[in-house]
């Protein structure tokens, strides 16, 4: 029996994107939402912050970094998750000096937020930091905690902590491109030794999922 195939000969979608660097591998966390340019991910495993740090970095993220009241409160009230309420974070500040801290003892003076960012905002716990031996690494309490939101420095090896991951909120468009030309071919439809059987048509997906 003898049929039809139709060739459609097209050109490749465009994906636009307006991220200004590399997309991050996001697939070992859970989304928990989205504030200005930033989207946050909760790490689906616990880390040390020395391996949280290195994860992040890893799959292209940052470790994350509070700029600002209002940022701080939009993280502590994410938790409100069921399943995340009393969880306590790693955020991306050290007073390290092989992350750009200068060990700071019971100051603020010293710390650093890894991405670079002026830490110039705080929300410290009571009697935080207190500098005591190697505490060089900052976690935030959740809301099950006694100062939800509030930070406290720490040791590396505290925990481990799940870790926020912060990324750049991109936006993406996907153009799929015109046919550019059609092509008409016979194809046999048969029982020949020699001749493939075609029982479903075929199916195929672009780059636009579509």
């Amino acid at each position: 029996m003898l049929g039809n195939l139709t060739i459609e000969d097209k050109l490749a979608p465009v994906v636009e994107c307006n991220c200004s660097g590399p997309i991050a591998d996001v697939s070992a966390f859970r989304e928990i939402g989205v504030f200005g340019n930033k989207k946050y991910y909760l790490s689906n495993a616990t880390y040390t912050w020395q391996q949280a740090y290195a994860h992040a970095q890893s799959v292209g993220g940052e470790m994350l970094c509070i700029t600002s009241a209002a940022e701080n409160a939009f993280i502590l009230n994410t938790w409100s998750i069921p399943g995340f309420a009393s969880q306590r974070t790693w955020l991306g500040a050290t007073d390290n000096e092989a992350y750009g801290g200068t060990e700071a003892n019971n100051t603020n003076n010293g710390w650093v937020w890894v991405s670079g960012e002026p830490f110039s905002y705080t929300n410290w716990a009571s009697g935080e930091p207190n500098g005591l031996a190697n505490e060089d690494y900052v976690e935030m309490f959740g809301a099950g905690g006694t100062e939800p939101g509030r930070w406290n420095d720490n040791t590396n090896t505290f925990g481990p902590l799940r870790y926020i991951m912060e990324v750049e909120n991109c936006s993406y468009n996907c153009y799929d491109l015109a046919v550019i030309q059609n092509e008409t071919v016979p194809m046999l439809y048969g029982v020949s030794p020699n001749k493939s059987v075609l029982t479903t048509p075929p199916t195929a997906t672009d780059g636009c999922g579509q």
